[in-house]
């Protein structure tokens, strides 16, 4: 396009500043050839990281400061803690978070120790054992022997130390606990015994006896409780040992997500919250400070998101989780309802009736009229019934009604179970089932 830039000034059609006017007519007089450029001009320069602000590290070192001098208590034990649990997880949760309070780890073993001094047959073990705050606490309470997980070269070493004069009655393991899923994973990639090895010497019992292993720890997130799921569905080696119960510190978003029923919003009920309810048992104890678990969080990083008015986000629950001693489903059942719930519930928006046809065809009609009697049933499910309607009680008695169906053994929804059997052993499968990062995150 060629541009008369003198006609355009002088008929003031449009208004040009002198310094972007001379800019044109060195652009207009200006040949593509005359224009050589060179490979650095060509090439763009690397994107670098944005740097956090002085000012912002220097806030967060204020109120590191103040934190601690406002609990004196702590400043026996600030020189323990390895230096990078004192900054700032900015952009995503930690993977691990430490309790460094001796007077809450007081206050957690008194809701401990009442369960486990019942039941001495049982591994008692902390993982994540940091400073061996809660573990120190079981010992001097009479505990025989207590396993500690730890990954921190620092704080191993510093769990040698303090337990040293505790010899006999503690063993310590480089490893998480809380991790157990990706060991389990490179195990089937290697053909190793990692889960074997970290589970060595837990006593093997009847599902129905009293839990063969307790583990206490602080967990960050809900791969653990979504590992056991699965491997109480798959039957894999660790629920061959027995029942295993938790004592956790946990994000309470993470407790609500996992507790939830239909009178919460969708973003918050989801599939995991209808296998826990169904399969765990589970108890709030206490609620203690946020501020007393490093490495602490920016505000974007543990913002309440989709769950406002419902988070205590300055605080972490205190949560004893046990497996049923009894399942309300026969173990042969156990793959086919893990099915149902991925494909069917999906994010709870799915209409029951038109789902149970296209895969069992005839199901839909069982569904509404039910041959079989529930304890918990949901009343007058017409066409438009969404599973997120259903609380998982009531989602069971639907997959019973499903699976009682003459035509059941012939639908697709039986061979839909083997491929997805086979597709959970897959190396994309696991990873996003083991490594997958919170959806509200």
């Amino acid at each position: 396009m060629n541009l008369n830039l003198n006609v355009l000034m002088q008929q003031d059609k449009v208004k040009l500043f002198p310094h972007i006017c001379r800019c044109l007519v060195k652009f207009e007089s200006t040949k593509v050839q005359d224009v050589a450029l060179t490979p650095e001009e060509i090439v763009p320069p690397p994107v670098k990281p944005p740097k956090i602000a002085e000012q912002s590290k220097r806030s967060h070192k204020a109120r590191l400061g103040q934190f601690f001098r406002k609990h004196p208590h702590l400043g026996d034990v600030k020189h323990d803690i390895p230096e990078k649990y004192f900054a700032l997880k900015r952009l995503t949760p930690p993977e691990n978070l430490y309790l460094i309070d001796a007077q809450v780890a007081k206050k957690a073993v008194t809701y401990i120790l009442p369960h486990i001094t019942k039941n001495e047959n049982q591994l008692v073990c902390e993982t994540n054992a940091g400073l061996g705050l809660i573990s120190g606490e079981l010992l001097d309470s009479g505990v025989n022997l207590v396993r500690l997980y730890e990954s921190c070269p620092d704080f191993k070493e510093h769990l040698k130390t303090r337990f040293k004069p505790y010899k006999g009655r503690v063993e310590l393991f480089t490893k998480d606990l809380f991790l157990l899923h990706r060991y389990e994973f490179i195990d089937k990639q290697d053909h190793g015994n990692r889960v074997e090895q970290l589970l060595k010497g837990v006593p093997k019992k009847a599902w129905e006896d009293e839990p063969a292993m307790t583990v206490i720890g602080t967990m960050a997130n809900m791969n653990f409780i979504r590992f056991l799921m699965k491997s109480l569905v798959l039957q894999s080696f660790i629920t061959t040992l027995g029942r295993m119960q938790l004592y956790v510190f946990m994000r309470p978003r993470d407790y609500i997500v996992l507790t939830a029923g239909p009178h919460l919003n969708l973003h918050t009920y989801k599939r995991w919250s209808v296998f826990f309810n169904l399969f765990f048992d589970y108890e709030l104890f206490d609620k203690f400070p946020r501020e007393v678990f490093l490495p602490w969080q920016s505000t974007n990083a543990h913002q309440s998101g989709r769950y406002p008015g419902q988070v205590d986000p300055d605080m972490m629950y205190f949560v004893r989780i046990n497996l049923k001693q009894k399942l309300p489903l026969g173990t042969k059942n156990l793959l086919s309802f893990y099915a149902f719930i991925m494909q069917f519930f999906g994010q709870g928006t799915q209409r029951i009736i038109p789902t149970l046809e296209r895969w069992v065809p005839g199901a839909g009609l069982d569904a509404m009229i039910p041959k079989s009697k529930h304890s918990q049933y949901f009343k007058d499910i017409d066409i438009f019934t969404k599973f997120g309607e259903l609380t998982p009680q009531q989602i069971l008695a639907v997959f019973k009604e499903m699976i009682s169906h003459p035509e059941y053994k012939q639908s697709h929804f039986v061979e839909a179970i083997e491929s997805h059997l086979i597709k959970t052993e897959t190396i994309e499968t696991s990873l996003e089932d083991h490594l997958e990062k919170n959806e509200e995150q």
